[in-house]
């Protein structure tokens, strides 16, 4: 699968004053160029209300994910035991021990 370059930069070496053409990079390589380019421009068009919904979005399918891995790795935890893993991945185990407490163990 090759590489797609949807648009290029210039950009000037102080030292030679030559100018070089520099590829700016693709979001998603197994995407077609004129799609990320359409899903950019749409992104760009976006309400900031829109925007904060798709964040609030991607927000939430990463904590779905995040506890489907938890749950993965920690079969037998309860729920409580869960939540505060989750916690410990977002705000970092030093954080979430003084917000939350110890990891409560399954029983």
């Amino acid at each position: 699968m090759g590489t797609y370059v949807i648009r290029s930069i210039q950009v000037t070496n102080a030292m030679d004053r030559k100018c070089y053409t520099k590829p700016m990079s693709v979001l998603s390589p197994d995407t077609h160029p004129k799609m990320e380019a359409l899903q950019i421009k749409l992104w760009r068009q976006a309400s900031p209300t829109r925007k904060m919904h798709m964040l609030a979005q991607l927000n939430r399918s990463a904590h779905i994910l995040a506890l489907a891995g938890l749950r993965s790795r920690y079969s037998n935890a309860s729920e409580a035991e869960l939540r505060r893993r989750l916690a410990g991945l977002l705000l970092g185990e030093e954080l979430a021990r003084k917000v939350y407490g110890e990891i409560p163990h399954a029983k």
